[in-house]
């Protein structure tokens, strides 16, 4: 039986809570009549650590065909290495042949669509945007201190 995954990061425990990533799941599984079977969770800086030491390296590595990974969107998964974060999704996509499901936008990307070039430009354009953020959110606690 497919399992459905909800996953949530933050960069910052101490500074940021993932109570409007929860929200957003919740809203788009109750949309679409999924339920969450495991939520996984964890704080840590995508810009700062690499995938593969963070829980949703394992989390991926763990699923089986038919299984969904709910997300609110790219970033959550990374930040600046748009290649690894593309062999995330290829690997949930193709090798696992598992849904992974984008909530602030209601993409879903499946073995069907992985080599979409929208999908394709759409990744490098958000782990882009993603970054160029992070680097704005480090100059103002910068200039704060």
């Amino acid at each position: 039986m497919a399992t459905n995954y909800a996953y949530l990061r933050v960069s910052d425990k101490l500074r940021q809570d993932n109570s409007t990533q929860k929200s957003s799941i919740l809203f788009y599984a109750n949309e679409n009549g999924i339920i969450i079977d495991k939520w996984i969770e964890e704080s840590v800086s995508a810009s700062k650590t690499k995938i593969t030491s963070r829980k949703i390296s394992g989390l991926v590595a763990s699923l089986d065909p038919g299984d969904k990974l709910l997300c609110t969107e790219i970033s959550r998964l990374g930040r600046d290495k748009p290649f690894a974060i593309l062999g995330l999704i290829n690997e949930i996509a193709e090798i696992a042949q598992a849904e992974l499901h984008l909530t602030y936008t209601a993409q879903i990307i499946t073995a069907a669509n992985v080599e979409d070039p929208e999908i394709l430009f759409g990744v490098v354009g958000a782990s882009y945007v993603a970054r160029q953020e992070a680097n704005r959110r480090s100059e103002r606690a910068k200039a704060a201190t």
